[in-house]
């Protein structure tokens, strides 16, 4: 099905639900779903929305948030420390550390054949601040 035909066709099955819940009890809520829709989209925290899940998404994994912390005691780290530090594969923790980079949350220099890491000078104290709230936090939390 050629590209035209098909954005024709979504149109005409959007057009058809839209006018279903216009004709029908459907379209009867609290709000005017259309104005509703308008308005979410200024609204700060809807739009942050994205960024703040990949920050999420970045430290809920117990690997990367591990290195974090290790890097939040110290200032540099050796990849080969991590590899110490951790049970896994060194494939695994390189993987990671990319990541990490990727998201801008490390830097890293080379020496030889060796990395060493840094959790980046812009970031440091929110991590840290972060750790803080969350340490106060956990003690909420039954295990």
């Amino acid at each position: 099905m050629s590209k035209s035909v098909k954005d024709s066709t979504e149109l005409e099955s959007k057009d058809r639900v839209e006018k279903l819940i216009d004709e029908t009890e459907l379209g009867k809520t609290c709000v005017d779903l259309k104005e509703w829709k308008k308005s979410i989209k200024d609204i700060p925290a809807y739009l942050e929305a994205d960024m703040i899940s990949t920050f999420l998404k970045m430290i809920s994994n117990p690997i990367r948030l591990k290195i974090l912390l290790i890097l939040l005691e110290r200032d540099w780290a050796c990849n080969c420390e991590f590899e110490y530090a951790f049970d896994i594969h060194q494939a695994l923790i390189s993987h990671h550390l990319k990541l990490l980079r990727d998201s801008n949350f490390l830097t890293f220099t080379k020496t030889g054949s060796w990395k060493y890491y840094k959790i980046r000078d812009e970031i440091r104290p929110y991590l840290k601040g972060l750790r803080a709230y969350l340490m106060e936090s956990a003690q909420f939390v039954q295990k």
